[in-house]
């Protein structure tokens, strides 16, 4: 009975690190449905230009950040 071994030349699929991959923000913006101004306040606050691409998971973070951020202007010094 043939048996299977590991060799040091056949590495372990399990410990190569997964490389995510990296997509052009355009069209995550477009998978995901998000807004325009929406991106545009992303692009501006991660400081992404056209063309950049990241991973699904980074952009998601920051869409999440973004929109949870809150936009409440200040007070007026004078209460009103």
């Amino acid at each position: 009975m043939a048996t299977s071994k590991k060799t040091e030349e056949q590495p372990d699929q399990d410990t190569a690190p997964v490389q995510p991959e990296m997509v052009d923000i355009t069209e995550l913006c477009k998978r995901h449905g998000i807004r325009a101004a929406v991106f545009a306040g992303v692009c501006t606050v991660q400081d992404w230009k056209s063309g950049k691409a990241v991973s699904e998971k980074e952009f998601l973070a920051a869409v999440k950040q973004f929109t949870g951020t809150p936009m409440k202007a200040r007070k007026k010094a004078n209460g009103t």
